[in-house]
């Protein structure tokens, strides 16, 4: 195994006899030392001379982000996909699901059709994908303009926590998939659920009385149950959008839809797995997608735009991204209001 040099065996047993104290850690050698922070700044200071310890996020705001006109867009898809505009930021009130930050199919498709107005401009796109999905119907809406954009420029796509339902969805007219080994990926397979309120009322002891027209107005609605003929209805709509969801896994991948139908049922697989299944193209981080698009679209001094955040990111060389992927792993990190992409800037910045 990689890393600290143990076999699989040891790592499970590791990993089953945990938790373990600081010197029972360091004598069987999962840590390197046993300190304090006061000791890793003396360690650090003997090692590298002198340095100074700030905030994370102050330090990333100090490097100077150079002002040039961008050739390659950064379109984010983070957080739930929703109908309409979506949720720039988390809600300050942790609230799960409605107060979390979402994407919505109207920014979206309106920011991809932008960057096609702007085709001199933009050479190339980089669709990056941290969602556990959402609406099909959404998520369907970008899918189609992301075809179009990809009709008309090189469009790769990086998978970095999730991509899994609709964040997988998403991705189908890319010419080239990109997630990390530890990517929560696929999730091939369509959800409905009806949320009653009945018990609220009834609880509250309040008389709800509807005024409707029609066997199935209210299908969608937050009281009663599905009839029989409601639930055929639904299970007939979810078929037929799980039937759509194959078919452009099958076109993308290349794959018989028999095929796509025994790794989808909405399983999930990590990042390496998925690969060895071909429901992505290649293990990377964003980095790798940065190369990818500068490449097909002949672009020598990449300039990467962050839609629809009006930020500009300058790439000094393809052997030195040190300086730039921390601006914008701290951007999308900033639109996301939670700390998602740590774990890139410890893989790429060495």
């Amino acid at each position: 195994m990689n890393g600290r040099g143990r076999s699989k065996n040891e790592i499970i047993e590791f990993i089953d006899n945990n938790p373990y104290t600081d010197v029972e850690a360091f004598n069987q050698g999962w840590v390197d030392g046993i300190t304090n922070s006061s000791g890793i700044v003396n360690k650090i200071n003997q090692e590298y001379g002198n340095i100074a310890i700030t905030n994370f996020t102050d330090s990333l705001n100090r490097i100077k982000i150079v002002k040039k006109r961008g050739n390659i867009a950064v379109i984010p898809i983070i957080g739930m996909i929703v109908d309409g505009k979506g949720r720039k930021r988390d809600s300050p009130v942790p609230f799960p699901i409605l107060g979390e930050r979402s994407s919505g199919d109207l920014t979206i498709v309106e920011t991809i059709r932008q960057i096609r107005k702007k085709k001199k401009k933009y050479k190339g796109a980089i669709l990056y994908v941290d969602s556990p999905g959402g609406s099909a119907a959404s998520s369907e809406a970008m899918l189609s303009e992301l075809g179009q954009l990809a009709k008309e420029i090189p469009l790769i796509t990086f998978f970095d926590g999730v991509a899994a339902s609709g964040g997988y969805y998403v991705g189908m007219n890319s010419h080239k998939i990109i997630a990390q080994p530890l990517t929560i990926t696929g999730s091939i397979g369509v959800l409905n659920v009806k949320i009653s309120t009945d018990g609220v009322y009834e609880l509250r002891k309040i008389k709800r009385v509807s005024v409707s027209r029609g066997k199935n107005i209210d299908i969608t609605g937050t009281y009663g149950e599905w009839s029989e003929d409601q639930q055929k209805i639904m299970q007939d709509n979810i078929l037929q959008t799980y039937k759509i969801f194959l078919d452009h896994v099958s076109r993308n991948r290349e794959l018989p839809v028999e095929e796509v139908e025994k790794i989808a049922g909405g399983r999930v697989w990590l990042g390496k797995q998925a690969k060895e299944l071909n429901l992505i193209d290649e293990i990377g981080s964003i980095e790798k997608a940065i190369e990818e698009v500068s490449r097909r679209a002949n672009i020598k001094q990449p300039y990467l735009e962050l839609l629809p955040v009006k930020q500009k990111f300058s790439v000094p060389s393809p052997s030195d991204h040190t300086s730039f992927i921390p601006q914008l792993l701290n951007e999308l990190d900033r639109i996301s209001g939670k700390n998602l992409l740590i774990s890139n800037l410890i893989i790429n910045i060495k």
